[in-house]
């Protein structure tokens, strides 16, 4: 088969002569052509020398392309701008009632602050259980063991559609496709087992999942196939009492597992606490029918990792509910409603304030909706102004590294190039994007993007063109 590679042709206006220079490539480098994704594909990709801010490759840096993940760079990079490493977010527990012998007559309140890392399996402090035994701790320690009445949840701060527009069916009710919360709890997923028949094309049925007696019903068709890919989807919606689940897992499992998105976190998140303290039940907040107004007395606040390291896992894992979770939260520091529309708007009125933003299209702060288009002269300038930001070595820090860690493990694994490449990846069906920084023997930088839209190649050939283009962009600083 072909091997593919990213190949440009040069803008005619360059002078090959001072070309030469800034790259070190050789002629032959130069004899290139378009890549080749496909019929009707389009690439572009610019690089940047920050220090001098000589941009010294650019190709289609204008042309509107879907960036998938990558976009996470331009909404962890506001979110530091705006929020400060050291943000935390905060779930507030209050007490509405008296308090005698250990039992609270009246109820305990939970009151949502937006933390997509409570009961998160991404960080040591914040696993459910550990979670769940702190804020008993904390109850303990004001005299509160048991609750005669309910464990209320108040949600005010995000009523508004759970999820954003553009966001694709067979996405919502996939873990990676969870909607954010008021209050969210396990990154808003549960764990589904299906059992697979020994022969390819027989039926695969499910034996088991973690959502409780108020699961929906679920229509199984899923099939066992002849490879190790999980290929099962989970189609749905938090108000469907019937959820359907269609594809395929490997032949001969017993029990394989897959993942969806929460339906109701919150009340999840106020079921467990109610076991735990022996509550009557859980329900929403509503002041005139519980009477609580005043009365209500604060007794404990739950603190999130700080933001740099929730950063860390945006970029690195890739996880879309906690970049989504920031999105909405940087409307809130603008003094906006935790909501997409304004998300969106304190989105696009931050950037247009530092980088060109004409055309782009923005849907959610997580890349995943395939509506979101940016192109490569936006994501490059992203870069650029966060290499002269204040917190240039946190964003830094945030990125997977090439051979290293995070979504780039597997990249620029040789000796040459290990740790030289700090990026941030996007992928779906037909879309790659890889942007970040060069870091050059001396200790110089540059940034990079290379994208890919719309191709029908095999994505591991685009990908291997694309690691291919960053390589030779190395070897040239070596020179």
């Amino acid at each position: 088969m072909k091997n593919l590679s990213f190949n440009f042709r040069w803008a005619r206006s360059f002078s090959l002569p001072i070309v030469f220079a800034v790259l070190g490539w050789t002629s032959s480098n130069l004899e290139a052509q378009e890549f080749n994704g496909g019929p009707g594909s389009l690439s572009a990709a610019v690089v940047k020398a920050l220090g001098s801010k000589v941009v010294v490759f650019e190709h289609n840096a204008q042309q509107l392309m879907v960036p998938a993940s990558a976009l996470k760079v331009a909404t962890s990079a506001m979110a530091l701008e705006l929020l400060g490493p050291e943000f935390r977010f905060k779930t507030e527990f209050f007490i509405c009632g008296t308090v005698e012998a250990g039992v609270l007559h009246g109820h305990l309140l939970v009151r949502g602050g937006g933390d997509p890392t409570l009961g998160s399996s991404y960080f040591a402090e914040t696993l459910p259980e550990g979670v769940l035994d702190r804020v008993q701790q904390v109850l303990k320690a004001e005299g509160v063991e048991r609750v005669s009445g309910k464990i209320l949840l108040d949600l005010d701060l995000y009523k508004g559609d759970p999820y954003p527009d553009g966001r694709l069916w067979e996405d919502m009710a996939n873990y990676y496709g969870a909607a954010p919360s008021a209050l969210s709890w396990r990154d808003n997923s549960f764990d589904m087992y299906l059992q697979s028949p020994p022969e390819v094309g027989g039926a695969a049925t499910l034996i088991d999942h973690s959502l409780g007696a108020e699961a929906p019903a679920f229509n199984t068709r899923v099939v066992a196939a002849a490879n190790n890919k999980d290929s099962a989807y989970i189609y749905g919606h938090p108000d469907a009492d019937r959820w359907a689940i269609r594809g395929s897992i490997p032949v001969g499992r017993s029990s394989f597992r897959i993942r969806g998105a929460l339906p109701h976190p919150a009340f999840v998140f106020g079921r467990e606490l109610q076991q735990r303290l022996g509550a009557k039940g859980v329900g929403l907040w509503e002041k005139a029918e519980t009477g609580c107004g005043a009365n209500l007395r604060g007794v404990a606040t739950y603190q999130s990792p700080p933001l740099l390291d929730i950063l860390r896992v945006v970029n690195q894992r890739s996880h879309n509910l906690m970049a989504d979770h920031l999105f909405l939260e940087c409307a809130r520091r603008a003094g906006k409603a935790y909501d997409w529309k304004e998300a969106r708007q304190v989105f696009m009125d931050f950037w247009r304030a530092r980088v060109a933003v004409e055309g782009l299209r923005i849907k959610d702060g997580s890349g995943l909706s395939p509506l979101n288009l940016v192109n490569a002269q936006f994501l490059n300038e992203v870069l650029d102004y966060m290499y002269h930001s204040e917190h240039w070595p946190a964003f830094r820090s945030t990125l997977a590294v090439g051979g290293v860690s995070g979504t780039l493990k597997g990249m620029w694994t040789s000796d040459e190039f290990r740790g030289r490449v700090f990026a941030k990846s996007g992928s779906m069906q037909g879309s790659i994007t890889y942007c970040g920084y060069l870091q050059g023997p001396k200790g110089e930088w540059q940034s990079f993007v290379v994208m890919a839209d719309r191709f029908s190649a095999d994505p591991a050939l685009v990908r291997q063109g694309m690691e291919s283009f960053v390589a030779d962009r190395l070897r040239a600083m070596n020179k």
